[in-house]
């Protein structure tokens, strides 16, 4: 393609799928699939107990900062869940 005397790449113009980056918040499925957690409920007790920062938007809706996401990962301490 040629703009204004100059050749542009077809690659240059669309943004390529591996250059996408995560989202900033995640929601709790989402949490789970990053921590291979099978359960909403650990996800959500782990939020109680303190161990993962989350905030409320409305009634069920919760989102996490990937960031605190991987904190959470990178401290390598036990999860405070009772059984």
């Amino acid at each position: 393609m040629t703009i204004v005397g100059k050749q542009v790449s077809a690659q240059t113009q669309t943004p390529s799928k591996a250059s996408k980056t995560p989202p900033t918040f995640l929601t709790l499925p989402q949490v789970q699939d990053y921590l291979g957690i099978k359960s909403r409920k650990t996800v959500l007790k782990y939020i109680r107990k303190g161990d993962l920062q989350a905030f409320k938007l409305g009634g069920t809706r919760w989102r996490l900062a990937l960031a605190d996401v991987d904190a959470f990962i990178n401290s390598g301490r036990k999860p405070k869940v009772q059984r």
